[in-house]
C-alpha cells in the first residue's frame, strides 16, 4: 500500500472545496483512493512529453536558442 504525501498548497485547496463544493471533493478523493489502491493501473503523469523538456516538436534549429 502507498502513502499520499499532500503539500500544504493542496491541502489549502481542499479545505476550500469542503465548504465550496462536496461533490467534487468526493470525486477527487475516490480518484486518490482507486490510484492508493492499484498505482500501476494508471498512466503516469510526470514524464508526459512537453515541448519544455525536448521529447517532441524539438528540431536541430530550436535546439541552437
Amino acid at each position: 500500500m502507498f502513502k499520499l504525501a499532500i503539500k500544504e498548497g493542496v491541502d489549502r485547496k481542499f479545505k476550500r472545496l469542503r465548504t465550496k463544493d462536496k461533490e467534487m471533493l468526493w470525486l477527487i478523493e475516490k480518484k486518490v483512493n482507486d490510484i492508493l489502491a492499484d498505482p500501476y493501473r494508471f498512466k503516469t503523469v510526470l514524464c508526459r512529453p512537453t515541448p519544455i523538456n525536448g521529447l517532441y516538436g524539438a528540431t536541430p534549429k530550436h535546439w541552437q536558442g
